[in-house]
């Protein structure tokens, strides 16, 4: 014997059992009287199941329109947080823009990247190095290293630099900021550091 169920608003719900159709609201079950032929839905029942297909594809459609499904792909201009290697680093955090800079017109715009790190370390905590430097890379393709310099403060000055001339596309690139010696040019380990998938 076929029977079925589904709530409606108010907290109501209507059911089919044994040939008739049953509304129950606050505890209580009413009757409706339908005809119906050969166990076959009558056509006004049809029409109820109609209509909350019709509610239920309306439901799923506002929640794709509301909620929509995002890329991994960042639309320029794109940022990340650079975070540190060493996570006894509590302070120390950073931040990297890129963006599309039009510098010397009418030739095709270029890549920026800019980064800045806070409440990094002294260089010379490290060994022998005296400064910070911006490392970007994609991995089997191309890097860029730029100097970073530091903020006026005495006590833990702010880190900052900027390179204007990328023509890469910007897909899986890691961005760090690794310690430098600017006497030998020698470039040290990375401190803070951070990937994004493709900034387009």
């Amino acid at each position: 014997m076929k029977s079925f169920s589904f709530l409606l608003f108010n907290n109501s719900s209507i059911s089919y059992y044994a040939g008739s159709l049953f509304v129950q609201q606050s505890g209580k079950y009413s009757p409706i009287r339908l005809k119906h032929t050969k166990g076959k839905i009558t056509k006004k029942l049809k029409e109820v199941l109609n209509l909350k297909q019709l509610i239920m594809v309306i439901y799923v459609s506002s929640i794709f329109m509301l909620c929509p499904i995002y890329s991994k792909a960042a639309t320029t201009p794109c940022s990340m947080v650079l975070e540190p290697i060493d996570k006894k680093l509590t302070n120390a955090k950073g931040s990297a823009l890129i963006y599309k800079v039009q510098l010397r017109p009418p030739s095709f715009a270029r890549t920026n990247i800019s980064i800045l790190g806070v409440h990094l370390p002294e260089p010379s905590s490290y060994g022998n190095y005296d400064s910070y430097e911006g490392f970007a890379f994609i991995p089997n393709e191309i890097s860029w290293r730029f100097r970073l310099y530091p903020s006026p403060e005495e006590d833990s000055p702010t880190w900052a630099g900027r390179f204007d001339e990328i023509t890469a596309k910007m897909k899986n690139v890691e961005v760090q900021v690794r310690l430098s010696n600017l006497k030998t040019e020698k470039l040290g380990p990375s401190v803070l550091s951070g990937k994004m998938k493709y900034c387009k």
